[in-house]
């Protein structure tokens, strides 16, 4: 890794070279803000529903996982 360099200058850190496409609107200029307070609002009140939603459905499994292992137990036979 030591001969890594960005324009001939070591000093300067690798840039990222991703392929995957992300939603987050993307500038040249990084003193430009693409993304208001108001977008980046309702990023975070998706985020925070889709997180509630997620864990509303994990306790659900969690319940019928609970119940399955009920009924298992009253299946195995007494062993003496």
């Amino acid at each position: 890794m030591g001969n890594l360099k960005v324009n001939g200058k070591e000093w300067l850190p690798l840039q990222s070279f991703r392929t995957d496409e992300w939603d987050w609107p993307e500038s040249e200029d990084p003193a430009e803000t693409l993304v208001d307070r108001g977008t980046s609002r309702q990023w975070q009140e998706d985020a925070a529903e889709r997180l509630e939603y997620r864990k509303v459905e994990e306790a659900k499994r969690a319940i019928e996982i609970l119940e399955r292992l009920k009924t298992l137990d009253k299946l195995e036979p007494a062993t003496n």
